[in-house]
């Protein structure tokens, strides 16, 4: 569903956020990553999809690029 999404919508950023979210759950990291890469192109701030790539950093074990992936003062870590 979310490929069709993604296909009719690539501006969507939502979209492409919850095909992330599903393929992290699937234990895809790399294919959400790069979901969530281009949710952030789309929407920077976008909290959804940094607290994912934290996630996605975590489950990594990259703790320190967990951290800075998540926003802390309301800026992205693109800021």
């Amino acid at each position: 569903l979310f490929d069709a999404v993604t296909l009719r919508r690539p501006d969507f950023a939502e979209g492409w956020n919850r095909r992330a979210t599903i393929l992290y759950m699937m234990g895809a990291l790399d294919k959400s990553a790069d979901d969530v890469a281009r949710v952030l192109e789309l929407e920077p701030r976008h909290f959804g999809a940094l607290a994912g790539l934290g996630a996605i950093e975590a489950k990594r074990g990259r703790d320190g690029a967990a951290i800075a992936a998540l926003p802390v003062d309301g800026t992205s870590p693109a800021d």
